[in-house]
């Protein structure tokens, strides 16, 4: 499992490894109203990409979209897509 970025205030954490599906898990996603819009960011994302066999997990803490997608594209590089 990869892990990239922190749970600190206005960041993100997000753990990513290869699966044999695309599986995204949101933390707290009931606390979090950018919850919808933060998965369709990351599934978009990763359509674009044609990466469909990870499991990516995202704890957010009022991270901006440059900065998930930022830290997303960290760790699938990291993972080696």
């Amino acid at each position: 499992m990869i892990s990239v970025g922190t749970i600190e205030s206005n960041d993100c954490l997000i753990n990513i490894k290869k699966h044999n599906k695309f599986e995204l898990i949101f933390i707290n996603e009931e606390e979090n109203p950018y919850a919808n819009h933060i998965k369709n960011l990351i599934k978009n994302y990763c359509k674009e990409h044609s990466i469909s066999k990870v499991f990516i997990e995202i704890n957010d803490k009022g991270a901006l979209d440059f900065c998930i997608l930022a830290r997303l594209k960290t760790a699938i590089e990291r993972l080696g897509k």
